[in-house]
This record gives structure tokens, sequence and C-alpha cells, in this order.
């Protein structure tokens, strides 16, 4: 989420979480956000440009998940308030308090595993402070892709038995995965079950139809 506003008054809203941090951390400076629908664009006071792909509707951003819990110093509450620590450990550092422990049952399952609610909110935070954002492809070219792979897959099956037609149609739908994992390294992601379903679906009926 990036921020709400108030439907009865536009003038009345709240920022995230997530994006109140990012204006602690970084100064970015929200009288010079811009909302064109699909991507939300702002400054900081240093003159650090986002822009943000956001839902239509929701106004909320995909999360780039890239770190484990394992990934992040921690530091026991316990200790904090012992005051057994080194502060230079947290000195000049974005600090997030929450809860790891599963008996809390704030966990929440992601493309990378179960994560603890303060890790998945570390994984937002970092997003926002390193612009490591996901763009969702056009659902033309999308479309365009799925219906290339249909055709490709029934000429393949019209034109052979059914049990040769399955090596050609398996490494289609092994290029469309590797085309996927390169995109998403680009920071891009598509629906990656709709392909890999129809190109084995829809031959399978245009065969029973043709005969």
């Amino acid at each position: 989420l990036t921020y709400l506003v108030d439907a009865g008054d536009k003038k009345i809203g709240f920022l995230s979480w997530d994006m109140a941090l990012l204006k602690a951390a970084k100064g970015a400076d929200f009288s010079t956000l811009a909302d064109d629908g699909t991507t939300i664009s702002f400054k900081s006071n240093s003159g650090e440009e986002w822009n943000i792909p956001v839902d239509r509707h929701a106004r909320s951003f995909l999360i780039h998940f890239r770190s484990h819990t394992a990934d992040f110093r921690r530091i026991s509450f316990y200790k904090v308030l012992e005051g057994d620590f080194d502060p230079s450990l947290v000195r000049g550092k974005i600090v997030l308090v929450g809860l790891l422990s599963s008996i809390f049952g704030d966990l929440h399952n992601t493309p990378i595993g179960w994560l603890p609610g303060i890790t998945l909110n570390a994984n937002v935070v970092s997003a926002l402070y390193s612009h490591d954002f996901l763009r969702e492809i056009p659902a033309p070219v999308e479309i365009f892709i799925i219906i290339l792979g249909i055709l490709l897959a029934v000429v393949t099956v019209q034109s052979q038995s059914l049990r040769r037609s399955l090596i050609p149609i398996i490494a289609l739908i092994a290029l469309f995965l590797g085309l996927s994992f390169i995109l998403l390294s680009r920071g891009y992601v598509w629906n990656y079950a709709i392909f890999p379903l129809a190109v084995l679906i829809c031959p399978l009926l245009a065969k029973k139809i043709m005969t």
C-alpha cells in the first residue's frame, strides 16, 4: 500500500507505514506527489525521484521479495531493554521493531516462503529505499504471447502424432519459463500459469474437435 485517501474528503489521507518510513529516512517530499493511475511519482528534498508502478484501484505495488529473516541483522528486544548491545549496530540505520516467533501467528506465505510480518515489511522498505520495483507486462503483450503459443502448439499437434508433439510442446513451455525468468530478473512479471496450461489443453481440444 502507498497511501489512502478519505472517499468523502480528498484532502484527508495518510501514508502507509512503509511510505512514512521512506519519508523519514530519505526525506521524501510528498507535496511533489503525482498519481496518473498506474504510476506514483514524487521526489525527495535532495532531488531523488521515485516512480512506483501501482495497481489502478488499490494504489498498492508488488513486493519484490529478495530477503529472508536471516538476511537482516537482528537484535533481541530483551538485550535492548537490558542495554546489552552495541549502539553502533543501529546508529544511522533504519530499525524495524517486530515479532519473529511463529507462536504470534503473524506469518505470511510469499513467493520465497513463509515470512513473519516484520520481515515482509522489511522487504517493502528495502524495495522502496532502493527503487527495486516489479512491473507487470502489459496485458496485450501477454495475450499475444499466449495466442502465439497456442497456435504453435496446435500446428504441432495437428502435423504429427500426440506422443511426438509432446517434446516440442514441452520445449515451448520451457522457453516460456526461461523468458519469464529473464523478465523477472529485470523487474517484470506476468501470469506464469496461463501459458503452460493453454498450450497443453488447447491443442488437445483442437485435435479432438478436428477428429
